[in-house]
């Protein structure tokens, strides 16, 4: 019990250091404990999600508190990985070729050195 309100309270702190101010609720608590050990979500993940597009919301802490109860529902998103360009083509003919050496009946014979890695 007293883990879910060091939890929850740092969370209410984290808040008031971003410009929000919000009570901390059994709701609140509930659904940050289950956010946070249910479902892998981390403080300053929480405060980042929760804060997000709060410039036009009429009702800030309505808003917060449905943000944690999704978030008590489902896990944090995963950035996306990057995607490499890899190796660039030494020569137009290479590009037109896919990095293959060709012969002049069109076999390949080869693959062009630009297309290994050092």
């Amino acid at each position: 019990m007293t883990q879910q309100l060091n939890a929850a309270e740092t969370f209410i702190a984290e808040l008031a250091t971003a410009g929000v101010q919000m009570r901390l609720t059994s709701a609140v608590g509930y659904n940050l404990n289950r956010a946070i050990t249910e479902h892998g979500w981390t403080i300053p993940q929480l405060v980042t999600e929760c804060t997000r597009d709060l410039d036009t919301a009429a009702n800030v802490a309505a808003v917060i508190t449905d943000r944690i109860r999704i978030a008590a529902t489902v896990a944090p998103a995963k950035p996306k990985a990057k995607i490499s360009k890899g190796l660039p083509f030494c020569t137009d003919e290479c590009r037109d070729n896919a990095g293959w050496i060709l012969n002049a009946d069109g076999q390949i014979t080869g693959r062009c050195t630009c297309r290994s890695t050092p």
